[in-house]
């Protein structure tokens, strides 16, 4: 049986960079993916748009063409949207998918730099789940 990789996707440029890697990984592995798009705002379900103003028609769009994709070359996936606290969220969706890696986009060194003193979704979900995170950067 193949392994488990949840993708956590941001609607970003980054998503190419994770979901390229992970591409390779799902091969390798047999695995499954999970593609995960997680909305702040927990009323995006009755509103019908993220709190970053994306209609909740665009981002099932989205996790349905990475999906088509991945699945065109032989990679199960399945998309989930959650709404609410991005750490809260991926750690509940490891846990009910019972997944043996997470992957997810970081953004550039500059990114990173700047969001360690505001805490990031990456950091402190490390602390929460006992899987592997897969960070790569871009550029």
């Amino acid at each position: 049986m193949g392994r488990s990789i949840l993708v956590s996707l941001e609607g970003a440029s980054s998503d190419r960079l994770v979901v390229g890697h992970v591409k390779r990984l799902a091969r390798a592995m047999n695995s499954n993916l999970t593609l995960l798009y997680v909305t702040k705002d927990a009323h995006a379900q009755d509103i019908g748009f993220s709190s970053a103003g994306q209609s909740l028609e665009t981002i099932h769009a989205y996790l349905a063409q990475m999906r088509d994709e991945l699945e065109s070359l032989g990679i199960p996936a399945k998309t989930r949207v959650a709404y609410g606290d991005p750490v809260n969220q991926i750690i509940k969706r490891v846990t009910q998918d019972e997944c043996d890696l997470v992957a997810m986009s970081c953004g550039s060194w500059a990114d990173i730099r700047r969001r360690l003193f505001l805490g990031i979704t990456t950091v402190s979900l490390q602390r929460h789940v006992e899987v592997p995170i897969l960070v790569p950067l871009s550029t």
